[in-house]
């Protein structure tokens, strides 16, 4: 497993990946997730965005938006047949190392309200929901994960 800067090669792979990972809650919750339709070729060309890369296979992709006083976790999304395989949480990991060489005590993100498993599965690796809010017309929570 490697994890590496994504590149203009994985574009049409991150845009499959989107749409794949969050095609689950468009059936099941009625839910169009704006990450299903970002520019992720002007992501990858102005963002930090990673992939995990497994034999030449771009399985998860994670994007970090670096602010003042926090790390912002924008996007993380693994393709469904490879979920439950420890990605994300490698990618939670790598993430906090990120904050920590940046020298950011903070690490913030956001999810959907509608999204339980989500917000159950950031509780789990510390993160702590700050508030709740409308935000461009979906309802979002927000959270939060100090570091020591």
């Amino acid at each position: 497993m490697i994890i590496r800067r994504a590149e203009a090669k994985d574009v049409d792979t991150l845009a499959k990946l989107a749409i794949a990972a969050y095609e689950v809650y468009v059936s099941r919750k009625g839910l169009i997730l704006p990450q299903m339709s970002y520019d992720y070729a002007k992501i990858v060309e102005e963002e930090q965005i990673y992939v995990i890369d497994e034999g030449g296979t771009v399985v998860s992709m994670l994007t970090l938006t670096p602010q003042d006083l926090y790390l912002l976790l924008r996007n993380l999304a693994t393709f469904p047949q490879y979920q439950g395989r420890g990605y994300g949480r490698r990618f939670l990991e790598f993430a906090e190392g990120e904050a920590r060489r940046l020298r950011l005590p903070e690490m913030r993100l956001w999810t959907n309200e509608k999204l339980v498993e989500n917000i159950t599965y950031y509780l789990k690796f510390g993160f702590v929901e700050t508030h709740r809010a409308t935000t461009d017309g979906y309802a979002r929570v927000y959270m939060s994960k100090y570091l020591a």
